[in-house]
């Protein structure tokens, strides 16, 4: 999921990666914060999970599956918002678990949560936790760029420029690294630079008319709900 250079080998990408989901969390991260309101009927249940939890970390064993176990419960009895869990997806895949960040996504990409949805893209796309497959990173990633989702956006970007799970597009690939561009606020010189530099290296490669055309899609695009 990072913003990366249009010829850069899949191995020099992680690092971009990481910056990427750091920067998505950062933006959303008060999106899930407010959502800590308390009822008789949870009450209960979040009480001991909390216990568990710091049990847990008090003897230092079984760490990681009780923090699962509470961000689940958390999430089924309303604590926690499917966004709190997509950042929890995030972190894991930044940390390079695998397994959990699977483990959290793949329902809340299924129920269209778009964060989840990069993360299964970029899971598919380096074949972390899953083999790999260009044309389910593809369609992961298209599902979160539909919905506006800045690092999908780039990577759709990525793949049209490349033919990589979809037929080869600059179009396409102009108007999606065109998206991303416009999607990194202006101190975010790094990712922006990056998203700026393949759009223009694609155009490079485009007759006036394929620049006009791409350039259409991306004042008309809308985000789907």
């Amino acid at each position: 999921m990072a913003l990366l250079p249009l010829f850069r080998s899949r191995t020099r990408e992680a690092e971009l990666e990481h910056r990427v989901y750091a920067l998505q969390a950062a933006l959303d991260q008060c999106k899930g914060v407010a959502r800590t309101w308390w009822s008789m009927r949870v009450r209960f249940t979040v009480v001991v999970a909390l216990v568990a939890m710091a049990a847990g970390f008090a003897l230092g064993v079984y760490r990681h599956p009780i923090q699962q176990a509470f961000v689940n419960s958390a999430v089924a009895v309303g604590l926690a918002s499917p966004a709190d869990a997509a950042a929890e997806a995030e972190t894991a895949f930044q940390k390079t678990d695998y397994a959990k960040a699977l483990k959290l996504a793949r329902p809340l990409a299924e129920d269209g949560d778009p964060r989840a949805e990069a993360v299964l893209g970029s899971a598919y796309y380096r074949g972390r936790g899953v083999p790999q497959n260009d044309s389910e990173a593809a369609k992961w990633f298209r599902l979160a760029a539909d919905q506006g989702n800045a690092a999908a956006r780039y990577n759709l970007g990525l793949a049209y420029a490349r033919g990589e799970g979809v037929t080869q597009n600059a179009v396409e690939a102009h108007m999606w690294f065109n998206l991303a561009a416009a999607r990194f606020p202006a101190n975010d010189t790094r990712n922006r630079t990056a998203a700026v530099k393949n759009r223009d290296t694609v155009a490079g490669e485009m007759s006036s008319d394929q620049l006009a055309e791409a350039q259409k899609r991306a004042r008309e695009w809308k985000p789907q709900s």
